[in-house]
């Protein structure tokens, strides 16, 4: 049958999307048939292997090693499901060899891009490399300003090192901060794995949030909420990154480099009566300081809350997941309903937890904490 030229792509796309949504089954058939229609498409080709490489690894091994592997598609294939034995190095090597190519090209698929620059982020994440992944985010997003999913490995990476605040000031005073951009895509995209990673990073921003209270702000304040909560929020935050700016471990780091961008972008923030305020002494700052305490907690319990809404729309019985997969879920939810001071639904969720993976230590450490 005649087929427009580019309509591999409405295949490739329509897998992607039944993947993203649990049902795996119904991604692979999608997938084989495209397979069938377009044979000498290496995008197509090299979806096909990744979706068959876990059931049938040979298969999908013998497409990619008979093709041309001339395209950085077919490249980051073969890592994927092939990889060679080669020192860390020239892995990293090779990795960064066709980040840099899928940068240039701009007609990879988005889904090819993203399995690169994934596999790019997670490698340099297990060595703990985050000025890499620092590198790679703002090259990434430099070039494709639109693809928000990469933000995750952001807030992974800024949650891990102490710096989740960061992520929840926005670059203008009419825009949104990075977590808000990366929450609002797993909720329109109905990703289980994006509204997972956006709750952990709830839980570990709700944490700093809390360690901040504790170095910043004496016990005694407790100040009224303000009418424009937003403004004194920013205004709290965007003080408390200045004052990291000092600290040795930040000195000449991309993070220094980071919250200068920042105060840079929000002025108006810097030149506000708030943040004029907070950096008062006498009443005035003992004021100041203690409304932003009120708004600080305020929002720790928001980002809780959110999260939990999040992960409890999820409707898992819908979606094709394996056990490892169903008890992150759970035990996800399971912390927040701890944070959130329900104490006997936690437990319930970490026997749910326990139940699918009996040696699953998060659960069984937070039942018995919960249990104490």
């Amino acid at each position: 049958e005649d087929l427009p030229a580019d309509s591999w792509r409405l295949w490739i796309n329509l897998a992607v999307q039944q993947a993203v949504s649990g049902d795996k089954r119904e991604s692979r058939k999608t997938l084989t048939r495209a397979l069938i229609l377009f044979p000498d498409k290496n995008e197509v080709k090299a979806a096909w292997a990744r979706n068959q490489s876990e059931d049938e690894p040979a298969l999908a091994r013998r497409l990619i090693r008979n093709s041309q592997l001339n395209s950085p598609v077919l490249g980051i294939t073969q890592i994927d499901i092939d990889p060679e034995a080669v020192t860390p190095r020239l892995y990293e090597a090779r990795l960064w060899e066709l980040f840099n190519a899928v940068m240039a090209d701009d007609t990879v698929q988005e889904a090819d891009r993203r399995i690169l620059t994934t596999f790019l982020l997670n490698y340099m994440s297990s060595r703990r490399n985050f000025s890499s992944v620092d590198v790679a985010v703002d090259r990434y997003l430099k070039v494709f300003p639109d693809e928000k999913w990469i933000l995750s490995w952001r807030l992974a990476a800024d949650a891990s090192r102490g710096l989740a605040l960061l992520n929840l000031v926005p670059d203008s005073s009419d825009g949104s901060s990075s977590y808000e951009d990366f929450r609002e895509l797993a909720l329109r995209e109905h990703s289980w794995r994006a509204l997972h990673d956006s709750a952990l990073f709830a839980v570990m921003a709700s944490d700093e949030i809390g360690e901040v209270l504790n170095r910043h702000y004496q016990s005694e304040y407790n100040g009224s909420i303000p009418e424009e909560q937003t403004r004194v929020l920013d205004a709290a935050l965007l003080g408390i990154l200045k004052s990291y700016r000092s600290l040795p471990q930040f000195r000449e780091t991309p993070f220094n480099d980071r919250i200068e961008n920042l105060e840079n972008k929000r002025e108006d923030i810097l030149k506000s009566a708030y943040y004029k305020s907070l950096e008062s002494s006498g009443n005035r700052g003992d004021k100041a300081r203690s409304t932003a305490s009120a708004v600080l907690r305020l929002k720790s319990v928001s980002l809780l809350k959110n999260a939990l809404d999040d992960l409890s729309g999820i409707d898992m019985s819908a979606l094709d997941l394996s056990d490892k997969d169903r008890a992150e879920l759970l035990y996800m939810q399971a912390v927040l309903l701890k944070y959130s001071g329900r104490l006997e639904d936690s437990k319930e969720k970490a026997r749910e937890v326990l139940a699918i993976i009996p040696e699953h230590a998060g659960a069984g450490e937070l039942l018995n904490e919960v249990k104490l």
